[in-house]
Parts: C-alpha cells; sequence; structure tokens
C-alpha cells in the first residue's frame, strides 16, 4: 500500500495552492517548480515500493522479554537489491520494532530493538510490516512481511518472600541440614572411623595422624523442600483497567523464583490447562515463564472439582501454594476441610488486595498481591 506522509499531504497542499497561483499568472517558473516537485513524489514513490521489496529480514531463533523490559534477540536486516534503500520502519500494532536508515547495495546490519512490551504474552510476528519513505519521506509504501516467529513476553517480576515449603528430601544443593550424616556437602559435621566402604578421598588426615586409627569426614544431609504452585486462571478486572490474571501471573512468577532461589524443587500447574511443569532448585525457570505468558483467562474455570484435578499433578508430600483470582467461600471451605484438615498439607492462599472482607479463622496463611507486590497478612 503507498500513501503520503504528513510531510507529502503538507507538500501536496502548497503545490495545489501554487498551481492555482501559477493558473492565473500563467508565469512558466511556477511551473518549472510544479513539475520539479511532482517528480520528487513520483521518485519517492518508487524508492518507497523499491526499499520495501528489496528488504530482507532475518530474526533470531528465539526473542523474550519480559513485562517493562527491552526485548532480546539481534535482528540482521538485507539490501537485497543493487541500489541504496533506507528510511525503513519495521512495525506491528505494538510499536516500532526495529528502524533501518540506510543500506547500501547488498548490504547487511544487525540491530537490536528497544522495544519495550508493557504486557505478557505473545506477539507474533506476522503482524509485522515494513514502512518506506526513501528517499525524501513525502511518500510510504506499507508491506506487510513474510516472517515467522514470536516475540515472548514473560510477567513481570519483584521481591517477594519465598512460600513455605514442606516434604523435605536429601538433594545435593539443598539448603537445610537433615537429621542425618552424608559423605560429601558444604557443611562440615565432624570426622568418624575408617569403615570398609568409604572411599579414600574422605579420609582426614590431620585427624588420622594422632595414632587414634584412620578418621574419615562427615557432612551434614543437604534437603530441599518441595513447594507446589497452583494458579487460578479465572478472569476478572482490576481497578486498574487490567485483567487481574495478569496480577496473577507476576504473583505466580515471583513466588517459583523465590523458592528456587531457597532451594525448592517447585511444581507448577494452571487451572486451565491441568499441566504440570517441574522445576529443580536453582535453575531458570523458562517453562513457567513460558506458560505464564501464554496463559489466557478461563471464566468459571475454577471449582472445588477442576481444584482437585490441578492438585492431583503436584507432588502429595510438598507444600500448596494456591494464586487465586477471588475469594470465593467454596474453594476456601474445600481447601480448608480436604486439604488441610484432611490431608494435614501446608496450604497458603494468595488473593488479589481487591478481595478485602474475606473473614478470619482459616487454618491457612492468607497473602495479598497487587500489580507490582505481594503483602503478607497472617491468616
Amino acid at each position: 500500500m503507498i500513501y503520503p506522509s504528513k510531510l507529502g499531504l503538507g507538500l501536496a497542499g502548497l503545490l495545489g495552492v501554487f498551481y492555482l497561483i501559477a493558473l492565473q499568472s500563467r508565469s512558466g517558473l511556477l511551473f518549472l517548480i510544479l513539475g520539479i516537485i511532482a517528480g520528487c513524489f513520483l521518485l519517492n514513490t518508487v524508492g518507497a515500493w523499491w526499499s520495501a521489496r528489496a528488504l530482507r529480514l532475518l530474526p533470531p531463533k528465539v526473542m523474550v522479554g519480559r513485562e517493562g523490559e527491552a526485548v532480546t534477540g539481534s535482528w540482521r536486516a538485507e539490501n537485497a537489491s543493487r541500489r541504496a534503500i533506507g528510511q525503513m520502519e519495521i512495525r506491528g500494532p505494538w510499536g516500532e520494532l526495529l528502524h533501518v536508515r540506510y543500506l547500501g547495495p547488498r548490504e547487511s546490519l544487525h540491530g537490536t530493538p528497544a522495544l519495550k512490551l508493557p504486557t505478557r504474552g505473545v506477539y507474533p510476528f506476522s503482524s509485522l510490516a515494513a514502512i518506506c519513505s526513501y528517499p525524501y519521506g513525502l511518500m510510504r509504501c506499507r508491506r506487510k512481511l513474510a516472517v515467522a516467529g514470536q516475540i515472548t513476553v514473560y510477567p513481570a517480576v519483584y521481591p517477594c518472600t519465598a512460600p513455605p515449603a514442606a516434604g523435605f528430601e536429601p538433594m545435593i544443593g539443598g539448603r537445610f541440614a537433615g537429621r542425618n550424616r552424608a559423605p560429601s556437602g558444604d557443611s562440615f559435621h565432624g570426622v568418624r572411623p575408617l569403615q570398609p566402604q568409604d572411599p579414600v578421598k574422605l579420609i582426614h588426615w590431620p585427624s588420622s595422624v594422632k595414632g587414634q586409627g584412620i578418621m574419615v569426614k562427615e557432612f551434614d544431609q543437604e534437603l530441599s523442600g518441595r513447594v507446589g504452585i497452583l494458579l487460578d486462571a479465572s478472569s476478572g478486572q482490576a481497578p486498574d483497567g487490567t485483567m487481574l490474571l495478569d496480577w496473577g501471573a507476576r504473583a505466580a512468577a515471583s513466588l517459583v523464583l523465590a523458592a528456587l532461589d531457597q532451594g525448592y524443587q517447585v511444581e507448577y500447574v494452571d487451572v486451565a490447562s491441568l499441566t504440570a511443569l517441574s522445576v529443580p532448585p536453582f535453575s531458570d525457570a523458562d517453562a513457567v515463564m513460558e506458560a505464564l505468558a501464554r496463559l489466557q483467562p478461563q471464566p468459571g474455570a475454577l471449582t472445588p472439582d477442576s481444584l482437585d484435578a490441578a492438585a492431583a499433578h503436584l507432588p502429595a508430600k510438598g507444600s500448596l501454594c494456591v494464586v487465586l483470582m477471588d475469594a470465593k467461600p467454596a474453594i476456601l471451605e474445600h481447601l480448608t476441610q480436604h486439604y488441610v484438615l484432611t490431608a494435614h498439607r501446608r496450604v497458603s492462599v494468595y488473593l488479589p488486595t481487591t478481595c478485602t472482607d474475606i473473614g478470619t479463622g482459616y487454618p491457612f496463611a492468607v497473602h495479598h498481591y497487587g500489580p507490582r507486590d505481594i503483602l503478607d497478612q497472617d491468616g
């Protein structure tokens, strides 16, 4: 599609005024000026069309970002023609992705977008278009780009207290000390006499040379807890006009990273897809972040039955951290009776700050989360 720019519209209006003046004055010089300006419009139309046709874009294999932060990934722009091209914007419905000022014949360049997307989600490259106004900026040519790929925007995260864990098990690198002893670890406990199955590398030579026999080193057993995070995917609107699910996705992402930093094994599941994701301690949580980026609201998704179906994908020994969109009495009562009083599980509930009147006396901790933070409240 070819259309005039704002500069072109202004100059076209001025061209019309000059034309009327030239008709009345019958000045050949004015007609010459009009012809030159009209020629510029024609050259600009051809140049813009040629630039849009000659541009080749090679996107990165993976392009990710986080809400409010610049996306990562370098693009390669190529000029496939024997003529210079330039003054091109690569734009999508969400804004400008890349700007190419000039490319000589057969030249290429790499550029990193400075684009910041405010909301989590998946932004496909299929909606990108090249807008070219080379060389004078009077006419523009818009061409839709056939580029495969997408930008995945993770929810924003913020500092918060890690959710409580349960079901502690031996794990290398765990931050909690058990009652038993282990042949390796970071926390030295003491020494003991050598046994036949002990390897030579465990010998503690300073103690062994004292004449009391060969002694070997012992370490405190390293334990890691388990945390199951369950996210309600129901719809709802926040006071700022955004979706409550965006608030909940940020809270869930922050809780996942806080738990991993504490050395916990994290299991995540949402009520909508019932797809469980397991993340070992101290590892990245990209799989969970991508699932949160793609999560869509499901009205009425959370019921006692769907809660049980989602919780069945989480370890029974681990604690249960439930991020809700609303304080439904039936859900809170079901958590109390089925999970706390009957199954004796450690439960924590996270509610949006829009839920102020939820009552008291629940046998689990209740916390409130806002758009960018989690407020602790004893339940």
